[in-house]
């Protein structure tokens, strides 16, 4: 694993066993969970294991963000609130502007007390009769909202301050498809851009600007298979019919490379990903050039096993690997 002292690693999972893992290795600061493939009543217990292991613990939604989307956020919001999450990882604006505008941009946190009951074991509970305070929380957009330059990230911050959506956020994901050198020019554009805007004449309004947009950081993806396509046509229903579970399938594409793809029945939408992780976390001084907050790892189809080789900086299991665009972007 990188030795960067300066630098938050997070880490997303999509299931128990990575999850474990990931807390397991003690190199991870924030670990967000996969709505796709977390139950809403269990939440709360991850949370609480996440903060036993001094573990920070996000929620990352959904790529697609449709009717089913609503109704499962409307249905288990009370349960989203009381969970405790430090951060919302957003793959799409929609599903920010429906958590602003049905108030779940905030935690109603239990106070400590004999009548709360939180376990990690399936049966997380809170008591109706414990005390509740609300608390804003952090969120994050990640690298499916197009942020491909300096004038792009200035449009976002307008909508999110007309949305009434700017005192939450808390930073981007860097887009996938930059290389290098654009990587390290973005990411010095965003932060010349949160310097200058925090520039006031009166020094209390320049403080409180300072500190408020200091919030802002940059974070780098540095492992994890891509998603090529995310489709609401599901391959698993065309293959073998619509069961209403979870699954990985395999894709064969022309030159005989095998895609995963998994279908998350939960929002009704399906994933291909890339037949070989992009892996840059063995590129320490090219990482360090781009001066990110945070590196991300992001886990789809590993077992726990080969989640704790990869955050101990091992290559992936089979030997193959991608650099991604890190050395040559989109044309």
């Amino acid at each position: 694993m990188m030795n960067m002292k300066a630098k938050k690693i997070t880490a997303a999972v999509e299931n128990k066993e990575q999850f474990e893992a990931v807390l397991k290795s003690g190199k991870v600061n924030t670990c967000y969970i996969d709505s796709c493939y977390f139950d809403a009543f269990d939440y709360a217990g991850y949370v609480r294991a996440a903060h036993e292991k001094g573990v920070a613990c996000g929620l990352r939604m959904p790529q697609l963000w449709r009717d089913k989307a609503d109704k499962y956020f409307t249905d288990n919001a009370e349960l989203i609130k009381s969970a405790g999450f430090d951060y919302y990882l957003f793959r799409n604006l929609e599903g920010l502007l429906f958590f602003k505008e049905n108030g779940l941009l905030c935690n109603d946190s239990a106070t400590i007390g004999d009548d709360v009951s939180i376990n990690y074991d399936g049966s997380d509970a809170i008591s109706k009769e414990a005390s509740k305070e609300a608390s804003s929380v952090s969120y994050m957009l990640d690298y499916s909202i197009y942020m491909f330059n300096k004038e792009a990230f200035s449009e976002i911050m307008t909508m999110l301050e007309a949305s009434d959506c700017a005192a939450e956020f808390s930073g981007i994901t860097l887009p996938l498809e930059l290389n290098l050198r654009e990587l390290k020019r973005l990411n010095a554009d965003i932060k010349n851009q949160i310097a200058k805007n925090a520039v006031f004449e009166d020094n209390a309004a320049a403080e409180e600007a300072a500190s408020a947009e200091c919030r802002i950081s940059t974070e780098l993806t540095i492992y994890g298979r891509v998603p090529m396509m995310v489709s609401s046509q599901c391959v698993k229903k065309t293959a073998a019919g619509c069961d209403k579970k979870p699954a990985t399938l395999t894709l064969k594409d022309r030159t005989g490379a095998l895609m995963p793809v998994k279908n998350c029945c939960r929002f009704c939408f399906g994933t291909v990903y890339n037949s070989v992780p992009s892996v840059l976390y063995d590129m320490t001084k090219e990482v360090e050039e781009i001066n990110a907050d945070s590196l991300r790892y992001e886990f789809t189809t590993e077992t726990g096993r080969e989640v704790v080789a990869v955050l101990n900086g091992e290559k992936p299991e089979n030997g193959a690997f991608t650099r991604g665009h890190f050395k040559k972007s989109v044309e």
